[in-house]
């Protein structure tokens, strides 16, 4: 057979495939080779890939949380932020690497933006038929990789532009007047129940729990950088 040359692109955690048409070159001498042909093992894994250039055209961030949202068979149907859920498992059982490190934090298994976002080359995906190689999910798995460099100096500048005309201050106005007036309403009737059953002592330490409750879970959900 005449030499065949032919280039193939491998995206992060896929299988390439090169199909080579191989032509018979001038014969000097003659073999005859019998051999059953061997059956070709490839990978089911269920992936979805994303360059650094697809997702720069898109209007969206380029964090790995809007980025996953991509595939299919991924929402955001979730009870915490930054969580995503993947072929219908929890939110908080999701791996998610950046160069193969796990970003997600131990609590809610969020994914951390402990990284740069114009660095990163690619994002795979995977959804489904998962290598062994990885662990710690039940949904899937999703894996970045930064850019290697080079000797050519680049860079990148963005901004986020905003205008006050897009918003409607009449909304936002009518939203918290409407969640005003349902603290109100639980409000007055925490006063009839008291007035009802006389537990003045029962209903100031609620009050007081609720209040301590409230700040306790907005100082750990500031800590953490939600």
């Amino acid at each position: 057979m005449s030499p065949v040359t032919q280039s193939t692109k491998v995206g992060l955690g896929q299988t390439g495939r090169a199909d080579a048409d191989l032509k018979v070159s001038s014969v000097t001498e003659a073999i005859t080779v019998t051999a059953s042909a061997p059956t070709v093992l490839e990978t089911t894994q269920v992936t979805s890939n994303m360059t650094h250039a697809e997702v720069d055209a898109l209007p969206i961030r380029r964090n790995q949380l809007e980025i996953t949202q991509l595939a299919p068979g991924v929402n955001t149907n979730t009870p915490s932020l930054a969580q995503f859920q993947i072929s219908g498992s929890p939110g908080y059982d999701n791996l998610v690497l950046v160069n193969g490190v796990v970003v997600s934090e131990n609590l809610r298994s969020q994914a951390r933006p402990l990284y740069v976002e114009d660095a990163v080359q690619e994002t795979t995906v995977m959804t489904g038929a998962i290598s062994a190689e990885y662990g710690r999910f039940t949904g899937g798995v999703v894996n970045s990789i930064t850019k290697s460099g080079g000797n050519e100096f680049s860079g990148s500048l963005r901004d986020s532009l905003t205008n006050d005309a897009w918003t409607s201050e009449n909304l936002s106005i009518l939203f918290f007047a409407l969640a005003a007036g349902s603290i109100l309403y639980v409000v007055i009737e925490l006063l009839n129940v008291c007035r009802t059953f006389s537990s003045k002592s029962l209903t100031a330490w609620g009050i007081v729990l609720g209040l301590t409750l409230g700040f306790a879970t907005d100082f750990i959900l500031v800590a953490a950088g939600v």
